[in-house]
């Protein structure tokens, strides 16, 4: 099932709260004293460092690990990239683990990674174009990663590689990039595009005169200095 509409999925997390907090379900969502630090907002909803808490009750972690890695803006991101993505926005007790179990157990990503390993089989890749030009590691590890959201697509939809370029470069601009520390989009933006997970308000973080200079100064810095680490460890 897909979320379409980004006010509802927050709305339903908030009543799986209240739910979830009635005397006969609250010992199963394991909390234990992590519930004396959630705050609540004015929206109603229960947060935990500023992350909306999802409930054990109620299916919503995996419709969210679903809308996070199956969606046509999110096509199947690895371990890293989703965990990364979905905790600015979400919390719940052993998330990393959820989502690292999630994607080994699916099936398009391991068609996906067969491709790399040669494996003989029923497990048979969509064929696609490749072109690899001298560059550096960076470069060569971004033409993998297109190549690989290409053929996840072509799984997951069917019909023509080339018509997904425009959702592999939405994707790709607003994930989680270990190399700067956050999505290219929220580094020119200031936070990433809204999604059916991510509902920013149009207007949420406009800033203007001196204002947007000194938030892009402290943004620019610790990007420069993640580059500069990537490089190292490339080279290494």
């Amino acid at each position: 099932m897909s979320i379409t509409v980004h006010n509802s999925l927050k709305d339903r997390v908030i009543g799986a709260q209240v739910e979830a907090n009635k005397k006969e379900n609250v010992d199963r969502e394991g909390l234990g004293g992590v519930i004396e630090q959630f705050t609540r907002r004015d929206d109603g909803g229960l947060y935990f460092c500023d992350r909306l808490w999802i409930p054990l009750y109620g299916g919503l972690r995996k419709l969210i690990m679903d809308e996070a890695h199956k969606a046509g803006y999110s096509v199947h991101p690895g371990i890293d990239t989703m965990y990364q993505d979905l905790r600015d926005l979400f919390w719940w007790p052993g998330m990393k683990n959820d989502v690292t179990v999630y994607v080994s157990k699916c099936l398009t990503c391991l068609k996906v990674k067969a491709e790399h390993k040669k494996l003989g089989g029923l497990l048979t890749q969509p064929e696609l174009p490749t072109y690899h030009p001298q560059s550096d590691g960076q470069s060569q590890r971004t033409i993998h990663t297109l190549e690989d959201m290409l053929r996840a697509y072509v799984i997951d939809f069917g019909g023509s590689w080339d018509t997904y370029l425009p959702l592999v470069e939405f994707s790709y601009n607003n994930s989680y990039h270990a190399s700067i520390g956050c999505p290219p989009y929220e580094v020119l933006y200031g936070r990433k595009c809204r999604s059916s997970l991510a509902w920013h308000r149009v207007g949420d973080m406009q800033l203007i005169g001196p204002e947007i200079i000194l938030e892009t100064t402290k943004r620019v810095a610790p990007i420069k200095e993640n580059l500069l680490k990537a490089r190292d460890r490339q080279k290494k």
